[in-house]
């Protein structure tokens, strides 16, 4: 009954695709493929032509292809985009004058602009955002946004929090009314594996705040066979870490560069193929797909205790947070866990991944992240003046 008396929403903000590594696109994704499977509503997304939505999702079509929206942190594209996109909102919502609404902006980067611009239009239609990453103006070597500007754009409107940890260290201008943590497609809990599972995996994008160096230290201490990792790598930053890891561990003999995995059938028997998965952040996030994904294929995680770590993966259930401290003595940690999963026979990591899998889908289910927005998305309603 979350979704009772609401006719339509709308999704609006960062370009529309999907990356097979997380990112907001797969949680907007995600949320939008389980309102459609729980509500009566209409579900709407702004994007680019073309772009793959899930079933029953209506795109509003941006009139361009994805390749022509690719520059969404340069401002001056930010509010073309913004004008357009705002547009076909307007003569969309104007066919059905009565509808009972809601608007959720996705806040990335440039979305305070579109904020601006929402709210000048006066649409008398509830808005909330969700906070999906860092705020701009606080990230390394960010220029041109200006921060009371935008603080007072913000303030505006009622906020959904990705994390506990985002509720508590996001700034205060954010009007925090309640916290959902992303999920994931129902294709993650689908024809789980019952196979041999053998080694470990590290998965994300090629930064050392990802944690793939340590993540090799630690499986080669434990003296494991089978370590793989997979991930994003584009920038020279991420190329030049990526070689560190080559030219330390692979080309010595241990462990194994997979690439990008951009096909997710292949992402997931990829997954299904390893007993755990290591996430040794080395900065808080304020959450991270990656143990989310992992635990959503039976993978026991093994995780530093950074951001929002602590929420995403059970301590002893479903895997293993490790105390932040001493990077050698991390290690050896992590290193002690892995042996012990390795000790494990077969029958029990198979028993043991099912019921990772199973308590995954109850979490981080897209009916779980559905219904979690759907209670927030009445209380905003019900508060709403107009």
């Amino acid at each position: 009954m979350s979704y009772a008396g609401i006719d339509e929403i709308y999704h609006l903000g960062t370009p529309w695709y999907k990356l097979p590594f997380g990112g907001a696109q797969q949680a907007i994704s995600t949320l939008v493929e389980g309102q459609v499977e729980q509500s009566s509503a209409t579900v709407y997304v702004a994007g680019p032509r073309g772009s793959e939505l899930p079933r029953g999702a209506r795109l509003i079509d941006m009139g361009r292809p994805l390749s022509e929206w690719t520059s969404w942190t340069d401002l001056n594209k930010a509010h073309e985009k913004h004008e357009e996109m705002l547009g076909k909102l307007e003569r969309e919502m104007a066919r059905r004058p009565n509808a009972r609404r809601i608007i959720n902006v996705h806040l990335s980067y440039s979305e305070t602009e579109l904020l601006l611009r929402l709210r000048e239009l006066e649409l008398r239609v509830p808005v909330v955002i969700t906070k999906h990453t860092v705020y701009p103006s606080l990230l390394p070597g960010a220029s041109g946004w200006d921060r009371s500007k935008d603080a007072g754009i913000i303030n505006q409107f009622p906020t959904i929090a990705i994390s506990e940890h985002e509720r508590r260290t996001a700034p205060s201008f954010f009007k925090i009314v309640g916290v959902v943590h992303h999920g994931l497609p129902k294709t993650y809990f689908d024809n789980q594996w019952h196979g041999e599972r053998e080694g470990g995996c590290t998965l994300g994008t090629w930064l050392p705040r990802k944690g793939f160096y340590p993540a090799f230290q630690a499986a080669k201490e434990a003296g494991e066979e089978h370590f793989q990792a997979a991930g994003i790598c584009n920038t020279r930053d991420q190329r030049a870490y990526r070689a560190l890891i080559q030219r330390d561990f692979i080309d010595q003999g241990f462990g194994e560069d997979v690439g990008t995995i951009n096909d997710l059938k292949k992402k997931l028997r990829w997954l299904d193929s390893h007993r755990y998965n290591l996430t040794l952040l080395q900065e808080p996030e304020p959450f991270n797909y990656t143990p989310v994904e992992a635990q959503g294929r039976g993978n026991i995680v093994i995780a530093t205790n950074e951001g929002a770590m602590p929420e995403l993966i059970e301590d002893g259930e479903s895997g293993f947070i490790v105390p932040r401290g001493d990077s050698r003595e991390v290690i050896r940690k992590v290193a002690e866990r892995i042996r012990d999963i390795n000790r494990m026979s077969s029958r029990d990591m198979d028993r043991l991944a099912q019921r990772i899998s199973a308590g995954a889908e109850r979490k981080f289910s897209a009916r779980a992240m559905a219904a979690g927005y759907g209670r927030i998305y009445r209380e905003v309603i019900r508060n709403f003046r107009g």
